[in-house]
């Protein structure tokens, strides 16, 4: 007989963790609380700063930093703090006095599929029960008359349904919420803002515009087929030409025979490391055409990221875990710096 595994982390919703639209991961504990998982910080929060639903190469980088001990489609277990008193204070979810809370699904499909989407709920005898809506860049799935469903019982039924009836267009549904009422202000001693409203300007563009990115070439080196696979999707989806490889050595080559817009590097690589391959770059004077966004493991020290810096002279030193909203606004700022400049 099969022994249930057991775990000794916290187990929230998965839809409780997911990424900020400043690129941090988060975990929600209530409407308008949320806790940085690398920090421990608290932040005050709005579904306007929602950013994106977490995927599992996330949730890999989150397991090697420590702060996931295991996740699945639908809980996610997350481990205490080093100082072990975070991710256990408060119960998720826990619904305050004078707040009222609605539910919808959020899909993957872009806006431009929603008339897809209401055919499709049309031809499976749900139009009466709900209507397709774009929301933002994304497809939403509210009730019939266009409002979020008042209980999570009833989205989560539809999310069923969606998922075994529909699972090519349905299958990655997600339930979300959103504060029908303004919840106020949140008390605690160690809440921060989420957005600096100075930074709100570039953090939107950066998230949204492709005219920066559209049409320029990024050179991708990857030691896995995961992370090779994940910025890959990403430059595409910012309309970018991509070319990708596993190797340093051939990434040299590629370099020396064009010079693209920018290139993305690992900077543990299979055939040669990070730094041996960013000393080559720059003796070979391609650092100062081609612009570097270094991605670091979560064991690398804050004297790597001076020396990146101030000896490799890259322009960002990422180290994971790193989401795909910081990787975009990353990318988009590094790409808008440098036609400032020409």
């Amino acid at each position: 007989m099969r022994m249930k595994q057991v775990f000794t982390g916290s187990a929230v919703p998965r839809h409780a963790v997911f990424i900020l639209n400043d690129g941090s991961f988060v975990v929600q504990w209530d409407e308008t609380l949320v806790q940085d998982m690398l920090t421990g910080r608290y932040r005050r929060y709005s579904y306007q700063l929602f950013g994106h639903h977490i995927t599992d190469y996330e949730l890999n980088q989150l397991k090697s930093a420590g702060r996931v001990e295991h996740f699945n489609r639908h809980y996610v277990w997350l481990y205490a703090l080093p100082e072990r008193t975070r991710f256990s204070q408060l119960k998720p979810f826990e619904r305050a006095q004078n707040r009222l809370r609605a539910y919808y699904l959020s899909t993957s499909l872009p806006a431009d599929q929603c008339e897809r989407a209401a055919q499709t709920l049309h031809s499976l005898g749900l139009a009466e029960q709900c209507c397709a809506k774009a929301q933002g860049e994304r497809v939403i799935i509210v009730s019939a008359d266009g409002l979020p469903v008042s209980e999570l019982r009833a989205i989560e039924r539809l999310q069923k349904q969606l998922r075994a009836r529909a699972p090519n267009m349905f299958h990655d549904a997600v339930v979300a919420f959103v504060d029908v009422q303004d919840a106020g202000s949140v008390s605690h001693p160690e809440l921060e803002h989420a957005v600096d409203p100075t930074d709100l300007t570039t953090l939107v563009a950066s998230q949204t515009d492709t005219t920066i990115t559209q049409g320029k070439h990024v050179v991708l080196v990857c030691r896995g087929d995961e992370e090779q696979r994940f910025l890959t999707e990403l430059c595409e989806e910012l309309h970018m030409q991509v070319h990708g490889t596993q190797s340093a050595v051939e990434a040299l080559a590629i370099l020396e025979d064009e010079r693209p817009d920018l290139l993305i590097m690992q900077m543990e690589l299979r055939d040669m490391h990070g730094w041996e391959l960013l000393a080559k770059l720059k003796e070979s004077g391609i650092l100062s055409q081609t612009p570097v966004i270094a991605l670091a493991e979560y064991s690398a020290s804050s004297n790597q990221q001076s020396f990146a810096f101030m000896v490799a002279e890259v322009e960002a030193f990422l180290v994971k875990p790193i989401s795909r909203a910081r990787l975009r606004q990353t990318i988009w700022m590094v790409l808008a710096a440098r036609a400032s400049m020409i």
